[in-house]
This record gives C-alpha cells, structure tokens and sequence, in this order.
C-alpha cells in the first residue's frame, strides 16, 4: 500500500499514507483547521505532547495487562508502577473540564484511556477523580 511504517490504524489520504495512532489525528487536526486541538501556543502544544506520550507510556503498560496470562499477580505491580504518574496527571488537570481547560488531543486520548484505567482498577479509579471529569467532557462534545 505504500505505507512506510506499515500498521494499523493508517490512513490514506490522497499522497498522504500515514499510520501510527498518534501522528493520524494529528494530521487530521491540522488539514481540518483545528490546529488549537494540538495547543493554542508553544507552551501548551509542548504540553500536550508531554501529556500524549506520558499517557501512552501508561497505556503501553495497560496493553501488557490486558494480555497478561498472570493478570491477577501482574496487576498490583503494574499498577503501582504507573500510580506516580496517575497522581502527576491528577495534580496538573486538578478541576480542569479538560487537560488544560481547553479541548486538545490529550484529552481524546485520556478519555479513552480512562476506560481502561477505571476496568483495570475498578477500586482504586476513583482518586482519580480529573480522568473521569474529562471523559465525561469529551464524552458530552456535539
């Protein structure tokens, strides 16, 4: 198909082939004109990369979880492994509607992540109060 990083998801518009989960919206963000999703100065678009690759650190761990064949003795390491950075994102989104108190890439990927999170640690999920606020925000979008 003449992707050069060949993987799922990809897209194909006209010239452009693309794959790879986070360069996809990216594109899509900036051909469609929202380029505020990707943050509305340097600052903030800095930022919001921190937030997407922090995040996706965790989600690779909830991906070596999910298929873990030793889920239940996995699962309090694992957990307790990202727990430091569920507290850092808890501390910077604080009462924020979203990561930045301003629709962005990160929050489509913490809402979607909050899923896992809250299936994972069902118990524990909730003292991360931020992650559900803005899913629940992303999730109440037109």
């Amino acid at each position: 198909m003449g992707i050069d990083f060949a993987n799922l998801p990809y897209l194909i518009d006209g010239d452009i082939k693309i794959s790879q989960s986070l360069a996809i919206p990216r594109y899509a963000a900036r051909k469609g004109g929202k380029t505020d999703l990707l943050g509305k100065t340097p600052k903030d678009m800095a930022l919001v990369d921190n937030i997407i690759l922090a995040f996706s650190d965790c989600m690779t761990q909830f991906t070596a979880l999910a298929f873990s064949k030793k889920f239940e003795d996995d699962w309090a390491p694992m957990f307790y492994k990202v727990k430091p950075k569920f507290q850092k994102f808890e501390k910077l989104f604080a009462e924020k509607k979203f990561c930045l108190g301003y629709l962005t890439l990160a929050d489509f990927l913490i809402a979607e992540g909050s899923y896992y999170m809250e299936r994972f640690f069902y118990e524990e999920y909730g003292q991360f109060k931020s992650f559900h606020k803005i899913r629940e925000s992303v999730n109440n979008l037109p």
